[in-house]
């Protein structure tokens, strides 16, 4: 995977299979929706993503 350069590499964070919990919002004019993904690498199981609107 290639970096953008708008995003530097220094300070970046491992997780070192670590499960990972991801919240998104947009907060839109009329509607709103909050999205989650979840991803624990040392599981079978694929990444959940959830949202509501």
């Amino acid at each position: 995977m290639t970096d953008w350069l708008i995003f530097p590499t220094q300070g970046r964070r491992s997780f070192a299979g670590r499960p990972v919990r991801v919240l998104g919002i947009d907060l839109g004019i009329t509607n709103s929706a909050v999205a989650e993904i979840i991803w624990d690498p040392k599981s079978d199981e694929p990444v959940t993503a959830r949202s509501t609107s």
